[in-house]
């Protein structure tokens, strides 16, 4: 077998797949690439699975292509092949050339050989279920990483360290990350059919952030209706799959505030404030940091600390609605939070001291200022107050 791509075509199929491949492989044969060629028509694909996810990059217009036969293909190591794609010459394209035991790659006047790996016991990668719908990928990208500081790490629980994609309805798909003391929910606009095997699906956290490199255009989603579970989602001929978790996820809304039982709303900059807690982080148990408000009329003071290391009071401007009120939460979530919101200003929307804090974008709380607006918000759960 012998493939001539361009570098780019080699560089971005090698990264794309090899994050894939961790330090401990779960089979030998899982650490490595697999390339492989069709003569007709001209493709070549390169492709990664750990049993759970899959990657693959079809490159549908290689500079040349030669097999012995129909179809034709090799097994090398990934985290290697993907070494040599890092620091390969600026120019030149990249000449793959197999023999029975090795393969040479040739880029500029550099060249590689690399001992080839049995591929006789790789594994047939999962089938790319039939689309159900697409999404703009930068949109859904955006959403994932607004949610993703919610997840929860706890691996007993898999339920929470995982995202829940909802299909909300036809053009609506709604993310929801917890780890139970924390809940972010994101919308995401899309065009998708009705009838889908289940409309909760549960994405490892490692799936999501494959999920999350779809960045230009429209990705296309797909359920396979097995009891396994099999989410696929493809764009530009590249594509994943991965295995769904079959738990039952929290149901997130239950906990979000009424509109009938805020007390009160509160406006800040979220610069200042994000300025403001990281101050205080530096004075902050780094385990369990935890941050006190007591807001009024159109100021805020933050404080919090530690006796043994010392403390910190900082006051801030804000916009208050409703009633004063002092409360305690963890400094690094409302960071995570505030981080997640992009935007200028910032709300919050209390119930009770001891309920869940809402988080929320101004622009979104402005829309509808009679009830907390789902298209992104955050919840954090209180703690107990510094003395």
């Amino acid at each position: 077998m012998r493939l001539t791509l361009t570098r780019n075509d080699f560089t971005d199929a090698t990264a794309w797949v090899a994050r894939l491949i961790g330090a401990k492989p779960p089979h030998p044969t899982l650490g490595g690439i697999l390339i492989k060629a069709y003569a007709m028509p001209n493709l070549i694909q390169f492709s990664a699975y750990d049993l759970e996810t899959s990657a693959q990059v079809d490159l549908t217009e290689p500079l040349d292509l030669s097999v012995d036969d129909v179809s034709a293909q090799v097994l090398v190591s990934g985290r290697l092949l993907a070494q040599i794609a890092r620091v390969l010459p600026k120019k030149g394209d990249v000449v793959l050339e197999t023999s029975p035991s090795s393969m040479t790659l040739t880029c500029g006047k550099a060249e590689f050989t690399l001992p080839t790996m049995i591929d006789g016991d790789y594994p047939m990668l999962p089938l790319l279920p039939d689309d159900a719908g697409r999404v703009d990928a930068a949109r859904l990208s955006e959403a994932i990483s607004q949610v993703l500081p919610a997840i929860g790490r706890d691996e007993a629980v898999p339920q929470v360290t995982s995202v829940c994609i909802e299909v909300t309805s036809p053009s609506l798909l709604t993310l929801f990350c917890t780890d139970k003391n924390r809940v972010a929910i994101r919308e995401v606009p899309w065009c998708g059919g009705e009838h889908l095997p289940r409309t909760r699906l549960l994405v490892p956290a490692k799936a999501v952030a494959e999920i999350a490199r779809y960045t230009a255009g429209d990705v296309f989603l797909g359920v396979s209706g097995d009891k396994t579970g099999i989410l696929g989602i493809h764009s530009n001929g590249h594509r994943t799959t991965t295995r769904l978790i079959d738990e039952k996820f929290p149901d997130c809304r239950k906990i979000i505030p009424p509109a009938e039982g805020i007390k009160t709303t509160v406006r800040l900059t979220t610069a200042d404030l994000v300025e403001s807690l990281t101050r205080a982080m530096l004075l902050d148990d780094q385990e369990y940091p935890r941050i006190k408000f007591s807001f009024s009329s159109d100021r805020v003071i933050v404080s919090g600390g530690q006796a043994e290391v010392g403390g910190f009071v900082e006051e801030l401007d804000c916009d208050l609605l409703g009633e004063p009120v002092t409360f305690s939460v963890n400094t690094r979530y409302l960071l995570d939070a505030l981080s997640a919101l992009r935007t200028e200003q910032a709300v919050l929307r209390i119930t009770d001291p001891h309920k869940p804090i809402l988080v929320l974008p101004y622009e979104a709380a402005e829309a509808d200022p009679n009830s907390p607006k789902e298209e992104h918000l955050h919840l954090i759960m209180p703690v107990a107050e510094l003395a």
